[in-house]
């Protein structure tokens, strides 16, 4: 299974956008990606492994992902499959299975005047969203300041130990948990 998820900007329609992509598809389809393409892409590939390593909790979902998918020993061959993929593979896999016959599309959109996401919550990666969004939830129902200040220490304890790629969002609790301090300590 592959799976192309894709957010239309403010002003743009989801069928634009599916459309685009119905193009980027048909392109790899009859022409193969260029070298420097294919070598960013297995970079990037590669980046992403190397950071799933970077801590025992990191590791741990790396080995329960392959082995979810079959064994724990497939986390290691995959990153090397990735890298034997050739410009001719690519085309070969979407001229044989990204056909009209292969694709399921769903669109999905807000109800009218739902407020769209904060676009810093947005840019967070997907697997730490709902962990923010759990916390700034627990951070809003906190009445005393000195229990927001208790968090906000555990969140500076947690710093020196986060991974690189989880930072963000832990920036982004910080600003919130300290926007919360505030108002409680001054009230208006």
């Amino acid at each position: 299974m592959l799976e192309i998820s894709a957010e239309a900007k403010e002003g743009r329609a989801p069928e634009d956008l599916e459309k685009a992509v119905h193009a980027e598809i048909e392109k790899l389809q009859k022409e193969p990606v260029s070298a420097e393409e294919l070598q960013k892409v297995k970079n990037r590939y590669l980046a992403a492994a190397y950071r799933s390593i970077s801590s025992n909790f990191q590791l741990m979902l790396r080995y329960a992902a392959a082995e979810g998918r079959g064994s724990w020993r497939d986390a290691d061959r995959i990153d090397e499959a990735v890298q034997a993929v050739t410009a001719a593979d690519v085309q070969r896999v979407a001229q044989s299975y990204f056909t009209k016959e292969n694709r399921a599309v769903a669109i999905w959109t807000r109800k009218p005047g739902a407020g769209t996401e904060d676009p810093e919550l947005a840019a967070l990666p997907a697997e730490a969203r709902g962990m923010v969004k759990s916390a700034v939830a627990r951070l809003q129902s906190m009445t005393d300041p000195a229990q927001v200040q208790q968090m906000l220490g555990r969140l500076e304890q947690m710093g020196g130990q986060m991974p690189a790629e989880m930072k963000p969002a832990l920036d982004y609790i910080r600003a919130r948990a300290q926007a919360r301090l505030d108002q409680l300590s001054n009230p208006k």
